[in-house]
């Protein structure tokens, strides 16, 4: 499977819900449907620094995430996955921002074999700094 990354193009207020989409496929780009799966996580870190923000949180229909028959993936964060870290990435109409990722890892067996994909998606968290 190919390395895929997109880009959500709409900015997220810090300690906002967000929703996260993104594809669950096998090593021939194929849908898996989360019936087919052993695990899905996802994995929240600052671009800039690698500062963790959450880790490996299973949403294997779980946890605000679901995968249908097609691969599509969604995620719902909770307020502390859209948290800022402190160390703005930039402004934007002179607002901070922090560039982060959201890391979607599954795991599968096929012919007996444990098999692995992943798909991330950079996302910008506005820091409202009042925030709490």
């Amino acid at each position: 499977m190919g390395y895929r990354t997109d880009r959500r193009s709409i900015p997220i207020a810090e300690r906002s819900s967000a929703r996260f989409s993104f594809l669950v496929q096998d090593d021939d780009e194929k849908a898996l449907a989360a019936s087919a799966l052993d695990s899905l996580t996802v994995t929240v870190y600052d671009r800039a620094t690698g500062t963790v923000i959450r880790l490996a949180l299973d949403i294997l229909n779980a946890n605000g995430g679901t995968v249908d028959g097609n691969g599509n993936g969604v995620w719902v964060t909770a307020q502390e996955d859209t948290k800022a870290v402190g160390v703005p990435s930039g402004k934007e109409d002179g607002q901070s921002f922090e560039d982060h990722v959201a890391l979607f890892q599954w795991t599968w067996t096929a012919s007996g074999q444990a098999r692995g994909g992943n798909h991330q998606v950079w996302h910008r968290v506005m820091d409202l700094t009042k925030v709490s």
